[in-house]
């Protein structure tokens, strides 16, 4: 199978050798410098120029997008996810496009169970112009890859705060959801070798769970023991947004037939402190 895949960040390196391994025939489009993944010839080109598709065919079968703004402001979300949405599809109107979107596009909160049939219900910020960007990718052959938050070596950010005890009370009722970017990768190749798949589709691991619990696991781990001075007790982090609270239920994934190499992140956290 011919695939283009843009983006060669933390999780679009990965997945575009894991394909070439398998014998895909696989072209990467990258906007910045880097190693080439093994086997992948590579184009330097910003997505949302016109002249990024010179050097790419227009007889892909499969287009594999996964962006990344570089930062969080709302300019930076338009021109990246919907700008280059709206230039991937005029490039390959017919094409198949699996589109790595996020849960970020749900506005549910208080627990609330979200499935792959929750319509997403962002009206404002970063979240609706991803919303906006879902829009643009439907109007031809697609699948809408939502993952929650991506975690995995190098990027264990949630984790050393949970090593720190760095969880306030209010946090600790909070629902979280997250995917190993292994599965991840395991997962979006899934879907590339069913090209027939097509809608929304979430990508999580299949046990949300509240920060409290996920805090006292790591301490009872490492022995009850923060690696710094506990933090319980100080308030929200300054310049933090709220976490949202919901459980995400990937029930598509699993009824597909799809297993979890890190299903809860018990698994993937065991992983990165090499217990």
């Amino acid at each position: 199978m011919n695939v283009l895949v843009v983006g060669l960040g933390y999780v679009g390196g990965p997945l575009a050798a894991e394909l070439a391994r398998r014998g895909h025939q696989v072209l990467g489009l990258r906007r910045g410098d880097g190693p080439a993944p093994e086997s992948v010839r590579v184009v330097r080109a910003d997505v949302t120029a016109p002249e990024a598709w010179d050097q790419t065919p227009g007889d892909v079968e499969q287009v594999v997008v996964l962006l990344s703004a570089g930062q969080r402001s709302e300019a930076a979300y338009e021109r990246t996810y919907v700008g280059g949405s709206r230039s991937v599809r005029a490039r390959f109107p017919h094409s198949r496009l699996l589109w790595v979107s996020s849960t970020a596009v749900y506005e549910g909160d208080d627990a609330a169970s979200v499935t792959d049939d929750t319509r997403a219900s962002a009206t404002s910020g970063t979240a609706a112009i991803l919303a906006r960007a879902e829009h643009e990718v439907a109007t031809g052959p697609h699948l809408i890859v939502r993952p929650s938050g991506i975690y995995g070596p190098g990027r264990t950010t949630l984790l050393e705060r949970l090593r720190r005890a760095d969880i306030t009370p209010e946090e600790r009722e909070v629902w979280t959801n997250r995917i190993h970017r292994e599965d991840l990768i395991r997962a979006l190749t899934f879907c590339i070798e069913r090209p027939e798949l097509e809608g929304t589709l979430l990508a999580s691991d299949r046990e949300p769970a509240q920060l409290g619990t996920m805090q006292d696991w790591v301490l009872s781990k490492l022995g009850g023991v923060p690696t710094v001075a506990t933090a319980a007790a100080r308030g929200p982090r300054a310049g933090a947004e709220p976490r949202r609270s919901r459980r995400i239920q990937p029930t598509r994934l699993s009824e597909l037939g799809f297993s979890w190499r890190y299903p809860s992140y018990r698994d993937g956290y065991a992983a990165l402190l090499d217990l």
